[in-house]
């Protein structure tokens, strides 16, 4: 065999070699990189939940949540600000609880895009069917839990109260969660609440309209 061609031979070989080498150590090297990689991340998700955690308002029932309280600062932020009232003012409302409710428990932002007219507790049903976006229940339905509820008579707060169903049990009464529905005698200081409300109550004498948003 010419001994150019064996030279010639080998050459490549060696050449060969080294590139597989390279390769082996750029692969372990990107190995290395991407299992830090993966730790930073671990660290950064662990971090974001006890941030998220930090920033998610505690409430207590009776306890009032007023304009410039924690929670109310923290219900604000968590719904980007939506319903801009007089932040200075104005002690957590129904509907920024409600809302916070939802996002929170189901992942679902209120779409309110499109809306024409004021999103009082009372008017959510009927806003919410105008844009068509989420089922609004009939007035014979048996809400689930996820809803809104909007108190459209018997409530002591103008113009109309709205809560957020916590459960649904077997009798078709249920549990509400809700703010700013003051206790007896009270004004309006964004007071949370938790009360179950028999069908008879929320069909009757608060005449509730549900929104299915799931």
């Amino acid at each position: 065999m010419n001994v150019a061609i064996i030279i010639t031979f080998v050459i490549i070989v060696i050449i060969l070699i080294s590139i597989i080498r390279n390769k082996h150590k750029e692969a372990e090297k990107y190995r290395k990189d991407w299992e830090f990689c993966k730790k930073l991340l671990k660290k950064e998700r662990e971090k974001n939940k006890e941030d998220i955690r930090d920033e998610l308002p505690v409430f207590e029932v009776g306890i009032p949540n007023l304009a410039k309280d924690d929670n109310t600062i923290k219900v604000r932020k968590f719904i980007n600000y939506e319903f801009r009232l007089d932040f200075d003012k104005t002690p957590l409302k129904c509907t920024k609880y409600v809302q916070y409710k939802v996002l929170k428990e189901l992942g679902i932002k209120i779409d309110w895009a499109g809306r024409v007219g004021p999103r009082h507790g009372a008017v959510w049903s009927e806003q919410l069917l105008k844009l068509g976006r989420y089922k609004v229940l009939d007035k014979l339905d048996i809400p689930k839990k996820g809803c809104s509820m909007s108190f459209t008579a018997g409530c002591p707060v103008p113009p109309g109260h709205v809560a957020y169903v916590e459960d649904v049990l077997e009798d078709d009464s249920i549990l509400i969660s809700e703010a700013n529905w003051p206790p007896p005698g009270q004004k309006e200081h964004g007071h949370y609440n938790e009360r179950p409300l028999t069908k008879k109550e929320w069909q009757n004498k608060y005449k509730g309209k549900f929104v299915d948003f799931s």
